[in-house]
């Protein structure tokens, strides 16, 4: 007899029993191979060696599973099957129902299998139910009597092997073979008569236990010893199911050598019928047979999947088992794929069942049914798309106009655009070829019935627009992203993270009644209501709408039928291409693509015109149009209308004045305006204004020495890379890195943008000195400073007062002089206008002093460091071994000479 431990099915409820008595009975060698199979190296599960090897196999009589490797094996394989199970799913969805190929549909599992897969605690049987009165007592039952009146007592009687039970003052008494109800009823009336006074209660007590045996297909055969209690069903989950091809549906319990009954599953499952899932009995056989007939159902039925069939039953019944068909099922064309043994292929075959006499259709093994869906097309009815509240198909009837459809503008959305709609119409019901047509929603409104009213067609779809944007960006369907939300509640979560405020609370609460507010319902209603924004915003956009419509076109174009599109651009406010509609105009189009932007210069607009000559050639004409007077002429296929856009419409170039001005600020400035101008607009300079000193910087300027920056660095890495092949590498001791910090440190320091300009000259009327602004410009006037300063290679740096008549050297003075390291030959001041001016000392009576050396206020005298300066100490050992060589030498020739 096989004993089966249940303990890890609880634990581990999504591994088929198939699998758990594979990996049972395993030796360690296969069960390292089996692990193998699933990518598993027993190896490198940090495992001790004596469990790897170890024999205490899955289910065995030394009791539960406590390997590690098998339960890594098993969570493997778990695993790998919900994978397989997902792609399964996913190719089933996906893939249209007439492409399934037989190899996908015939490795479902039967119905019914998923019985046996999965926690099977709640099937077994059970000592402590409550016993049917119709429960047969047998030997190893036991009943307990409670007995009170004359006498109180309770006693625990067990049937003997003699079918008897020993009760006290009333002797033996046989009672094996009645069920439980009539030897209740036998043992109250002995007492009645031999004891009288006394009263008994009497129930089951602990029940016997019987022996079965599960033959033929089942997952584990063998001799069971179960509870009295046990049923059919209860052994098949006990003996680990059903193999795959046993059957579900003809499972027979034999009885003293006969067929008592046999027990359908389905009709538990299904149908919750359980007469023939009889309760066992001590010696019975349940002998589950192989299958013999089975389909395959896919498509519109409400439970898709592989059955067993019983002999007599048809397409009718096979249906039934799969919950029936959907109500879009398409039942005049019911496709069975059948095997046909005489050509040695499938065949195809096509099945009204709508017919009465189909419906009996008989199926046979291994049939696959597939049933297709209707037709999402509407038979009657016209469409309504874009920017209203209800869209969707409505009903169609003859000589219906489109304020039959919708007459109120409270049907429309907030933002439509009630100049231009667009019916899209079939040429005709034989093909899907379409054409377009335009129509204004206003007059249609306004005078309905009339001609402004159009007639709507079967099939007839209505494109309502939105309003375009002049910003044409905001004319693509907009996305939702929270990351650019700085009012989501997870905004800049980890940096600067912000919780939602009381009142932003409060608004959820009210609009979404729900009484539960943590921290990622809200987040979540929060890119729900988000969403739906979104979806407003881009509901009726033209291009959205349009998109399917012009590919439509384009691919129903032809040598003999050229594609009814035009295209706009330039100031329209949704520009791009647009369906040639009925007798459209320059108007129609320009309508279509939402109007006029304000800066559009229609007296001046360029029609482009395709057409192709005789010999095959095409020519493009070009031609200015006025639209106030031509916006009436017709549009032919591929023409393209440019309209042009007013210059410096939305002039914004601005200048900045600060300092000693009298009306410091922002200054808006028209084209070619000069600096003089815009400084006289700031009235002027104030008293304390030094204008020597005026700073101008230039956004264009600065982005070009960032520019210069950029080739500098580049420069110096070539030159390293240079340096890096030759012997000059010897003498540079500055590594790479090095060389790549200090790039770094250049292209980081900051650019001003500075242009020298020269103010008092400008003021005095000198037109060379002035110049023309651009946008960004910026303009500082300091107040007036009376300093000098000096820096660099001096003792002590600083800004002293300026004085009358001082030169370089006397500032110099000032500064306690230069230090060792400073080079007095390149001295240079840097004036307070920005300008550069090298200091040049008169050295003859033939040099004349140009005035560039005059020192003013606010200028700036720098004495920078001297490159090939050596300490003195270093200069008195190189001249040592000069001289030191030199006598050595001079030695040397006289003692030749000698």
């Amino acid at each position: 007899m096989f004993v089966f431990s249940l303990e890890l099915r609880g634990q581990i409820p999504a591994i088929p029993s198939s699998m758990i008595s594979q990996i049972a009975n395993m030796p360690p060698n296969e069960r390292r191979q089996l692990a193998g199979q699933y990518g598993i190296n027993l190896d490198d599960l940090d495992l001790d060696a004596s469990i790897i090897s170890s024999d205490n196999e899955l289910g065995t009589s030394k009791g539960p599973v406590t390997s590690k490797a098998n339960e890594v094996i098993i969570q493997r394989i778990i695993d790998s099957e919900e994978s397989d199970n997902k792609t399964r799913k996913y190719i089933r969805s996906t893939t249209p129902i007439f492409e399934r190929g037989f190899s996908s549909i015939e490795e479902l599992p039967l119905y019914g299998q998923f019985l046996f897969d999965g926690n099977y605690s709640t099937f077994s049987p059970v000592d402590n139910a409550p016993v049917p009165n119709n429960y047969l007592l047998g030997t190893g039952d036991s009943i307990k009597i409670i007995m009170y009146g004359i006498n109180d007592s309770e006693i625990e009687l067990v049937i003997d092997r003699e079918g008897n039970i020993n009760f006290p003052e009333l002797g033996s008494i046989s009672i094996a073979g009645m069920t439980f109800l009539e030897a209740t009823n036998y043992i109250k009336e002995r007492v009645a008569k031999q004891m009288i006074g006394n009263e008994i209660s009497i129930s089951i007590g602990r029940l016997k236990t019987i022996n079965v045996f599960m033959a033929g297909e089942a997952m584990i055969p063998g001799a069971y010893a179960v509870s009295g209690l046990s049923t059919v069903s209860q052994l098949l989950f006990v003996s680990g199911g059903i193999t795959d091809i046993g059957s579900l549906r003809n499972i027979e319990i034999r009885r003293s050598n006969k067929l008592i009954t046999t027990f359908d599953l389905y009709d538990l499952l299904m149908k919750g019928i359980a007469k023939d899932d009889i309760r066992l009995q001590s010696g019975d056989v349940v002998f589950v047979p192989t299958i013999n007939k089975s389909a395959v159902v896919d498509g519109a039925v409400r439970r898709p999947g592989k059955y067993e069939l019983k002999n007599n039953e048809d397409i009718s019944e096979l249906f039934d088992l799969a919950g029936g068909l959907t109500n879009r099922a398409h039942k005049k064309q019911i496709q069975i794929e059948r095997f046909d043994h005489n050509n040695d292929i499938p065949i195809i075959l096509n099945l009204d069942i709508t017919v009465i006499e189909n419906s009996e259709y008989e199926i046979i093994d291994g049939d696959i049914i597939r049933v297709a869906e209707i037709s999402d097309a509407q038979s009657n009815s016209v469409a309504l798309k874009g920017a209203v509240k209800r869209p969707g198909h409505y009903g169609w009837n003859e000589g219906m106009r489109f304020s039959d459809l919708i007459n109120s503008i409270n049907d429309f959305s907030a933002n439509f655009d009630a100049n231009k709609a667009v019916i899209v119409r079939r040429k005709n019901n034989h093909n899907y070829d379409i054409e377009t047509e335009d129509f204004n929603i206003k007059m249609a409104l306004e005078s309905p019935k009339s001609k402004f009213d159009p007639l709507l067609k079967l099939h007839d779809e209505v494109l309502v627009f939105s309003l375009g944007y002049n910003d044409d960006t905001l004319n693509n369907e907009q996305l939702y992203n929270p990351n650019n939300d700085p009012y989501h509640p997870l905004y800049l979560q980890g940096e600067s993270r912000r919780d939602p405020t009381t009142e932003e609370i409060d608004s959820f609460k009210e609009t979404q009644g729900q009484s539960n507010y943590e921290e990622e319902q809200i987040t979540e209603m929060y890119n729900l209501k988000k969403i739906e924004e979104y979806k407003l915003l881009n509901k009726g956009k033209r291009r959205l709408l349009l998109q399917p419509l012009i590919s439509k076109l384009q691919q129903q174009a032809s040598s003999s039928e050229s594609p009814k599109l035009v295209s706009i651009s330039g100031a329209v406010k949704v520009p791009g291409n647009y369906p040639l509609t009925k007798n459209a105009t320059y108007m129609d189009l320009i309508e279509l693509a939402g109007g006029y932007k304000d800066d559009a210069f229609i007296e001046s607009a360029e029609i482009r015109r395709t057409v192709m000559d005789s010999l095959g050639s095409m020519i493009i004409n070009t031609a200015n149009v006025d639209l106030r007077e031509l916006s009436a002429t017709k549009l032919n296929s591929r023409d393209h209308i440019h309209i042009r856009n007013v210059k410096d419409w939305e002039a914004r170039d601005t200048v900045i004045l600060s300092g000693e001005v009298f009306y410091p600020g922002s200054y808006l400035i028209s084209p070619n305006e000069t600096l003089s101008s815009v400084i006289k607009r700031a009235g002027g300079f104030t008293n304390e204004s030094f204008i020597e000193g005026a700073i101008f910087t230039r956004e264009s300027i600065k982005d070009k020495e960032r520019e210069q920056l950029q080739i500098l660095g580049d420069t110096i890495r070539r030159d390293q890379a240079a340096r890096s092949m030759t012997k000059e590498s010897e003498d540079f001791s500055v590594s790479s890195g090095e060389v790549e910090a200090s790039i770094s440190a250049l292209l980081t320091s900051a650019v001003y943008g500075r242009l020298i300009i020269d103010i008092p000259r400008l003021m005095s009327g000198n037109s060379d000195a002035d110049i023309v602004l651009q946008d960004g410009d910026e303009l500082i006037i300091p107040k007036f400073t009376n300093a000098v300063t000096v820096v660099g290679e001096v003792r002590r740096a600083g800004s002293f007062v300026m004085q009358d008549n001082y030169d370089v050297d006397d500032y110099l003075s000032l500064a306690a002089g230069m230090t060792a390291r400073g080079d007095e030959k390149e001295i240079y001041i840097i004036k307070a206008d920005g300008s550069v001016s090298k200091n040049i000392k008169k050295r003859s009576l033939l040099v004349f002093d140009d005035g560039g050396n005059n020192i003013e206020a606010g200028d700036t005298v720098v004495v920078p460091i001297k490159s090939n300066y050596q300490t003195p100490l270093n200069l008195y050992s190189t001249v040592s071994q000069v001289v030191f060589q030199s006598i050595a030498s001079i030695a040397a020739f006289s003692t030749i000479f000698d």
